[in-house]
């Protein structure tokens, strides 16, 4: 008979009899506790069912996306590929429009080059215009000289197409060789349009203009002080012009410079 004296005594025997152990761990755990052991390893074999299974949905999921990406990335393909037939198509649309535009340009050169022609002839016709006013106000400009003025026997002693007559020419250089005037006020006087001289030693000294301005106003009084200084008689300033504003009118009026009105 096995004799137990102590608890090395039923150690070791548990160990040498496996049933008794079996029979005191029934008697000391309950059967759950009993039981968990087996509930544990087919906690163990379900979880890891469950893990093979999310594994196989993973694969699954992996090579879904996979395929999506490679599905994506072959349509990116594509649309990149359309974009650049888009951006070659519109390089040329850019050619074309540059080449439009370089034809546009020279277009615009064309035009102002035909516009700077128009502006030419438009001088042109203006100078023309107005030298054909001058010329048919200088008859006229006589008849005032007499009846106006009151001129005795008024004569043209110079105009800028015919210069200065013999009598006014020998007037002037008297008085370029006494001082009375100076070399200046020659070339300005040289450019009056119309001097009419009269028997009485008066004077008319004429700015021709279609439109008259201020500074044909300040002309006429600027010769006119000259020629007094070359013939030392009466000199009076004259404005003829078919346009004259009234604020021209006024400025004629405050520098003593007469006006007639000519239609052109």
């Amino acid at each position: 008979m096995t004799t137990i004296n102590n608890i090395a005594d039923l150690v070791r025997i548990l160990r040498e009899q496996p049933e008794w152990a079996d029979a005191v761990r029934s008697i000391l755990l309950s059967q759950e506790l009993l039981e968990l052991p087996d509930r544990f390893a087919k906690f163990v074999q379900r979880v890891d069912q469950k893990f093979e299974a999310i594994d196989q949905r993973f694969d699954d999921l992996t090579q879904d996306m996979n395929a999506r990406f490679e599905e994506v990335n072959a349509q990116f393909e594509g649309v990149n590929a359309r974009f650049e037939e888009v951006n070659a198509q519109f390089e040329g649309v850019n050619a074309r429009f540059e080449e439009v535009n370089a034809q546009f340009e020279g277009v615009n050169a064309q035009f102002e080059g035909v516009n700077a022609r128009l502006n030419r002839l438009e001088g042109q016709v203006g100078n023309l215009n107005g030298y054909i006013y001058e010329q048919r106000v200088k008859n006229a400009a006589l008849v005032r000289a007499r009846n106006v003025l009151r001129l005795q026997d008024p004569r043209i002693v110079l105009t800028r197409d015919t210069g200065r007559t013999v009598e006014l020419d020998r007037l002037v250089n008297r008085a370029l060789s006494s001082g009375a005037i100076s070399l200046e006020e020659e070339e300005e006087l040289q450019e009056t349009d119309v001097i009419i001289t009269g028997a009485d030693n008066r004077h008319v000294a004429i700015e021709i203009s279609i439109t008259a301005d201020n500074s044909d106003i300040q002309r006429a009084r600027l010769r006119a002080d000259i020629l007094a200084k070359v013939t030392g008689g009466e000199v009076t300033p004259v404005i003829i012009t078919a346009n004259l504003n009234e604020p021209q009118r006024v400025f004629a009026e405050n520098q003593g410079v007469t006006v007639f009105t000519m239609r052109n």
